[in-house]
């Protein structure tokens, strides 16, 4: 074997490890949820998909509420006050994908305020949203893994490229050396 091929196997090996360590930090390490790019994914899957709005259902006052179970599946979703229907999506506070200002939720506010402060029943009605954290777990270890692995492959088939960049680098390098 030339020198020349040894050299083409050591720009390959290191472009594969340095990338391998930077897709490993950006995907998997220290976990999955606190990485570089699992702690974005945790909270936009969290706040997009699996975030799950609904009333919180009060007797008296606001500390006497009915008990909500994980991902409030027991808990209303829509209300009907007084011919009114108001849904807990109007209510939601977004970080992602947040939509412009319909005034026709606008309706679902009045009610539910009027409700709330003449209340004929004495029960009180308190929009609330809550992520559902098994799913939201499950979820982006699937994802940051799957997207750990998509890298490694993608790396391995642009190993050739470390030889255009050390190549450039070399030419960059000898045009400065020969100037100075």
């Amino acid at each position: 074997m030339s020198t020349k091929e040894n050299q083409r196997k050591i720009y390959r090996l290191t472009f594969v490890c340095v990338f391998v360590l930077i897709s490993f930090f950006s995907f998997v390490f220290p976990r999955h949820d606190r990485s570089w790019f699992g702690d974005f994914s945790h909270e936009f899957i969290g706040d997009v998909f699996l975030t799950v709005s609904y009333f919180d259902v009060c007797e008296n006052n606001r500390y006497n509420c009915r008990p909500v179970f994980i991902g409030a599946p027991i808990a209303p979703k829509k209300l009907n006050l007084n011919g009114t229907i108001v849904p807990a999506e109007d209510f939601r506070r977004k970080k992602y994908f947040r939509g412009r200002y319909d005034p026709s939720k606008n309706k679902s506010y009045e009610a539910l305020n009027k409700w709330n402060e003449k209340n004929p029943k004495n029960i009180f009605y308190y929009p609330k949203q809550t992520i559902d954290k098994k799913k939201l777990n499950k979820a982006n270890l699937v994802l940051n893994y799957l997207l750990f692995i998509i890298s490694l492959g993608l790396i391995w088939s642009y190993r050739n490229f470390s030889i255009t960049i050390v190549n450039s680098l070399a030419s960059i390098v000898s045009k400065g050396w020969k100037k100075l």
